[in-house]
């Protein structure tokens, strides 16, 4: 198996469509869209350390690595008009490559995409008194302070995860120039609804739609608005 293998179905005809699952999930997440949506060919891919797709560093991937990565596999399947899906940790992904290689995205969607950071004095000072722990008392078990994706995931995963979570996005939403979809759960705890409004302020070509009632998977709480939505959008007239 070569050192970067990706894992991923392409199927279909027409515009094409590549979906980025969010963390901990695979190339199945999305199949309730892809399924429904007509005249498209979909690529669905197993991210690097998800599904049958290896995590070859042992340092582990930052957001940056998959973008690179990602961008090496778009140029190697010769799409026309490409649009790019991202949910959550996906989104993170699509916007960095939507930011470094303008070239190859015609348009991006982002669907309760993480990757803004706002400043909570809450969590500052959490964070502050684990570090003043570790300092001076060696026996601090960090599992403690830390989320459940960080405590379920090991080793290069892990270290993957530090990378992702500690990077902010902004200059990189500054600089897509498609237009871009965003789509977002109206009562999302993962990835907030001030995220979203966050992202439509700083990419310039971009429209926010809030799904009702809906939380941090609102493209499956609601597939048949979602899809409708996604539709129109991948149809609608290109820059």
């Amino acid at each position: 198996m070569e050192k970067d293998f990706i894992n991923y179905t392409k199927e279909g005809i027409g515009d094409d469509v590549l979906f980025l699952h969010g963390w901990g999930g695979d190339k199945n997440s999305f199949k309730a869209i892809y399924s429904k949506l007509q005249d498209i060919s979909y690529t669905a891919v197993d991210l690097w350390g998800f599904g049958k797709s290896p995590l070859s560093d042992p340092n582990g991937f930052s957001v940056i690595d998959y973008a690179d990565k990602l961008a090496d596999f778009i140029k190697s399947q010769n799409y026309k008009n490409l649009t790019v899906v991202g949910h959550s940790f996906g989104g993170r992904i699509a916007v960095v490559l939507a930011a470094n290689y303008p070239q190859l995205i015609n348009k991006l969607v982002l669907t309760d995409a993480a990757g803004l950071k706002r400043f909570k004095l809450k969590v500052f000072l959490k964070v502050l008194r684990y570090k003043t722990k570790k300092r001076f008392f060696k026996k601090t078990d960090p599992s403690k302070h830390a989320s459940a994706d960080y405590n379920a995931a090991k080793g290069a995963l892990r270290a993957t995860l530090i990378k992702t979570v500690k990077q902010d996005l902004s200059k990189f939403a500054k600089k897509i120039k498609c237009p871009t979809l965003i789509v977002w759960g109206e009562k999302d705890t993962e990835t907030p609804l001030w995220i979203a409004k966050k992202y439509k302020r700083l990419i310039k070509d971009s429209g926010l739609v809030v799904i009702k009632n809906a939380g941090h998977f609102c493209f499956l709480e609601d597939v048949n608005l979602y899809t409708r939505v996604l539709s129109c959008f991948i149809k609608g007239e290109r820059q």
